[in-house]
Formats: C-alpha cells, structure tokens, sequence
C-alpha cells in the first residue's frame, strides 16, 4: 500500500527569525514499505563493514556495560564527559535504509519555517522543521530497540514508552539552533476515534516526558546518498550558565538521550552550524515516563 499522509493539526509556530507563522502537523499511515516492516531488533544482517565507520571494528564492552558493538543496538553513557549528568548516546537504533526511508518521509511530509506549536526567541533555531505522528504501531518497534537500554525509572517514574510525534529539523548550510534547553512534553497520537485529529494522551496512563531523544538520520560517511554531513555537532553544555562544552558528532541511526524540561538536571545544548551542502537531517522523540505509580505501560 502506498505511504498515506494526511492533516491532524492546523496550527502556528514561531520562524526562524521572529514573528509567528500558520502550519500543519500530519499524520503518516502506512509508513514506507521498509519503516512498515520493520522489525523490532535491529537486522544485524543488514550492517555490513563499512556502514558504521565508527564502531564497525569495535567488539568490546562499553562503560556501562553494555555491548559495544557494530552488529547490535548499544549505549555509550558520556556522564562521565558531563560531570556526571544524566546523558548517552545509543548506537544502531536504525540502518542506513531505515534512516533514509525516514529522511524521504520528511521530505514528503515538507519542510517550513515555522515549527508548529514551538515558540523560540529571534535568531534562536536558525532551520527547517517538518512534524508528523508515526503510527503506535511503529513507535512501539522503535521503542523496542531501545527499551532495554533506557533508563527504567527517572526521579522514582517509570519508563512508558516513546510519543509518536516526530519533530523533525533539517539543516542547511551555516543554519544551526544556539544554546537552549528542551521543553518537556504529554504524549500525542492520532485520534483512534477521529484519524484527522492529534490528540494529547492523558497523562494518567501516558505519562509526560523526561528524556529528549535526538535520533540523527545522516553523518559525515559519505556511506549513502544523503550523508557527507560537515559540522553539524550537538554541543552540550556543562551547565545551565554554559561554560565547558561536549561535542558529539551525528551518527547515521545512532541518537543522543539527555534531560529535558525546565529542572535543575535539563542539558543546556545547542545545534551547532552545518558548514557545506548536504544537510542535516535529526528527529526529535520524547521518552515518555510515569506520573504515578499506577501507570501502565502503552498499549
């Protein structure tokens, strides 16, 4: 069948460079025949030498623990390059073909100025935003590429799940999004009564967000058409005043988890510039935790 994509929300957003403009959120059912298909482990099959640069020789164990590994998801905790903070980075959520099937998807779904319902001061984030909701039944094989290495539970909450809205931003040459802290979120969906409705889920059962997920859908590798990404880093901020810095480079299918929200443990970052001509392409997700202890998971 082919990929369907249709309006659930006319809104506003704020632009790059001031002011407040009209746009849409849309909703995509069913997704490109390789995200529809997707399975909920990663095809290690698929990754072949060469697809990963980074990792692809790696066979050892990450500090935390974990596998490091280019044939399998796996987390690299950097607290320990942020003075202990809350942030890690997860490698081998997507393959290259899945990273690009969601690029394409984007481009489908359009780019604007405006980001909707996001409200940002002038010359704060300098690119294009493209939102849409993804199918529950895709954001749970996402999820569960990632569940295990997330943190079960956040100040004493636990881990739910992964709202299916997808912020999506693309960088072209010099755009970038200075020093800011993400807000935090409810869940949203399409309406399983009304499919041409976003719908904010109830926190009860839904929870709210703690976690931001920066999941980066193209590099530098030059190992597929949309990659040759140059610059483009998230810096991350030692504090909330600035100061110290950490650098982390876009890995194709890899993402970026830290704190979010307006607390004393949210990580102050920012998007730094993209300096030739193929863009960068990054998707937003918040993780979703509880708000009392009676929550259940998201069906």
């Amino acid at each position: 069948m082919a990929v369907q994509m249709w309006v659930v929300k006319h809104t506003s957003g704020s632009t790059p460079m001031g002011g407040r403009a009209s746009c849409e959120i849309l909703a995509v059912d069913p997704m490109p025949p390789i995200l529809e298909s997707m399975p909920e482990a990663l095809p290690v099959a698929s990754l072949g030498k060469g697809v990963f640069p980074d990792v692809r020789e790696a066979n050892h164990d990450a500090e935390d623990g974990s596998r490091n590994s280019a044939e399998e998801t796996w987390k690299e905790d950097l607290s320990g390059r942020m003075n202990g903070q809350q942030v890690f980075l997860m490698h081998n959520i997507l393959t290259p073909e899945e990273s690009n099937a969601v690029i394409e998807l984007s481009e489908l779904c359009g780019y604007s100025e405006a980001a909707p319902d996001i409200s940002t001061p002038p010359g704060m984030r300098m690119n294009l935003s493209s939102h849409w909701v993804a199918p529950r039944a895709w954001e749970r094989k996402l999820f569960e590429r990632i569940r295990q290495h997330l943190p079960q539970e956040i100040d004493g909450q636990r881990l739910l799940g992964l709202s299916c809205r997808l912020n999506m931003y693309k960088y072209l040459q010099n755009m970038h999004f200075k020093p800011h802290v993400d807000g935090d979120w409810p869940a949203y969906a399409v309406d399983d009564a009304d499919k041409h409705r976003m719908v904010t889920l109830d926190r009860k059962i839904f929870g709210h967000s703690k976690l931001s997920m920066l999941l980066y859908l193209n590099d530098n590798s030059g190992v597929t058409e949309y990659d040759g990404v140059e610059g483009g880093s998230t810096r991350l901020y030692m504090t909330q005043r600035g100061g110290e810095t950490c650098d982390v480079s876009p890995q194709k299918g890899a993402a970026l988890f830290f704190r979010h929200g307006f607390g004393r443990e949210s990580i102050l970052h920012e998007g730094c510039a993209v300096g030739g001509r193929t863009p960068k392409y990054v998707a937003r997700i918040n993780v979703m935790y509880a708000i009392d202890h009676d929550d259940s998971e998201f069906e």
